[in-house]
């Protein structure tokens, strides 16, 4: 084998957590990672449907009908811990984004 496929790639028992847990109990997050950084203004919904190292997708439910967004993590991601602190950021930096009277 060539790779270590042990370190440096999310394993799928994490894939499935992190989709279970964001669907769960961060609902408003994705709607943010679809209106921020999938572009997807008119979307009502978002539910987190895969995560790898560099992506996560989306289905984003519109107004009129349902899309998949494909959305670049912030920096990769090689374990559930870390993917946890990026997603986390990646919605303090939305927020920050679309909040008009945030100071920085």
């Amino acid at each position: 084998m060539g790779k270590d496929m042990g370190k440096g790639t999310l394993q799928a028992s994490e894939v499935a957590e992190i989709i279970q847990h964001m669907n769960e109990d961060h609902a408003d997050s994705l709607l943010l990672y679809a209106c921020y950084y999938g572009g997807f203004k008119d979307a009502l919904e978002a539910s987190l449907i895969d995560v790898d190292n560099e992506t996560c997708s989306l289905l984003v439910k519109k107004q009129v009908g349902t899309e998949t967004a494909i959305i670049n993590l912030k920096r990769p991601v090689f374990d559930i811990k870390e993917a946890e602190r990026v997603m986390v950021e990646m919605h303090f930096d939305a927020l920050k984004a679309q909040t008009p009277n945030a100071t920085q």
